[in-house]
């Protein structure tokens, strides 16, 4: 056992309960920050977390021997989340303005829906969903904002390999936006349209600017698809996900009828599961009935939660490559969804590919070719250990 990386995990844990609003008080909080030999790195543990806010503001009040450690480092990151909040206001006007209907997601909405704060919540970056017809407009108008597309790339290049991803990023001055016409990429299929989400919306006002957000109903599944498919690997998604479950609690059936219409009731239940048994939130007789009746949900669950566990106690790696799909593939219900997910993962290019070998965008029609080429070679290379994937 790694007692450093192990005391840090339990203080992550006593953080991310603490931000459900489960059991967990501030005499708990300090019993753990007071087992921290190592600041510098339960700093980094909270950030990578997304719990630097929260714990921070937490362990500052209690004055705690770590606060001129925390005082710096939490400043620092409500900067960064003002900076997105200004952002967003700009976005969201000018997006506007032009005639786009654009859905925030996650970030400072989400925060302000939690917390009760737009910047306590911490994003790398800021979410923007519009729908499909209006893509080609809000990235105009997100260039004429002075936002530059990442590595450059061209319209016709994103159309071709972001396709799977659903999401193409911008940045400007240190700031980075991903302007999304899907949800999820392909291997998490959500049968959910941005159109069909904005209607359902709720509006939140920050600055004095009117944002819509996902409705609650939305942001359970959502955002479970979401954690589930970076394998929980930041507890604060957790914390979200229970304050929202646990606020809806007389809404189970509810949701789980809409996360069954969106293609995602299992990524649901799994993730109810994974809160259950990583920060203890309560199933009510409702969610047990639920994963009773599905027994490679639970047994999913435990998996997730075992590398979870495992990760933030030794470090050991997350699922990669092959065994990520395979893993991905344990979220699907039936044969046909895991063969046309299985088959669009093989043949549509991505990002990844035009990195390997780059080609003009006249012949981008051609890494449909290239992909399935490049994934055999790799895939032959790793068999006779002659390279990887």
């Amino acid at each position: 056992m790694n007692a450093p990386r192990e005391a840090v995990w339990r203080l992550m844990l006593a953080a991310a309960r603490r931000a459900a609003g489960l059991e967990a008080d501030l005499a708990d909080l300090r019993d753990n920050a007071s087992a921290i030999d190592d600041w510098p790195e339960a700093i980094r543990g909270a950030r990578e977390h997304g719990l630097l806010v929260l714990l921070g503001r937490d362990l500052i009040a209690a004055h705690v021997a770590s606060s001129a450690y925390l005082t710096e480092a939490v400043r620092h990151e409500l900067d960064r989340s003002l900076a997105h909040v200004r952002v967003l206001r700009e976005l969201t006007v000018i997006l506007s303005d032009a005639g786009v209907n654009a859905l925030a997601f996650k970030g400072p909405v989400l925060s302000l829906r939690l917390y009760g704060d737009a910047a306590t919540r911490i994003s790398a970056d800021l979410d923007i969903v519009v729908a499909r017809r209006d893509y080609s407009l809000a990235r105009s108008t997100l260039l004429a904002a002075g936002f530059s597309p990442h590595n450059e790339h061209s319209a016709w290049r994103e159309e071709h390999l972001f396709r799977w991803l659903g999401h193409a990023s911008f940045h400007r001055n240190g700031t980075d936006v991903e302007l999304h016409w899907r949800f999820s990429p392909i291997q998490f299929p959500l049968h959910i349209t941005a159109e069909s989400a904005y209607t359902r919306g709720e509006d939140s006002t920050i600055g004095g600017v009117r944002v819509r957000g996902l409705s609650d109903l939305d942001n359970a599944v959502v955002l479970s698809a979401h954690a589930a498919r970076h394998l929980y690997e930041r507890l604060e998604w957790l914390s979200g996900i229970v304050k929202i479950l646990t606020h809806n609690e007389h809404r189970v059936t509810e949701m789980l009828v809409h996360s069954r219409v969106l293609g995602a009731e299992r990524a649901l239940l799994v993730t109810a599961q994974v809160a259950h048994i990583v920060l203890g939130m309560p199933l009510n007789d409702t969610w047990s009935t639920a994963l009773a009746a599905d027994e490679d949900a639970r047994r999913l669950a435990a998996d997730m939660a075992s590398a979870l566990d495992g990760y933030g106690r030794n470090a050991v790696p997350f699922p990669e490559g092959g065994s990520l799909q395979m893993l991905y593939s344990r979220f699907l219900t039936t044969r046909r969804e895991r063969t046309s997910v299985l088959v669009r993962t093989l043949l549509m290019p991505t990002e990844h590919d035009w990195q390997s070998v780059r080609l003009p965008d006249v012949l981008v029609p051609l890494y449909w070719v290239i992909r399935p080429a490049r994934l055999a070679l790799s895939y032959a290379g790793r068999l006779f250990g002659t390279g990887q994937a």
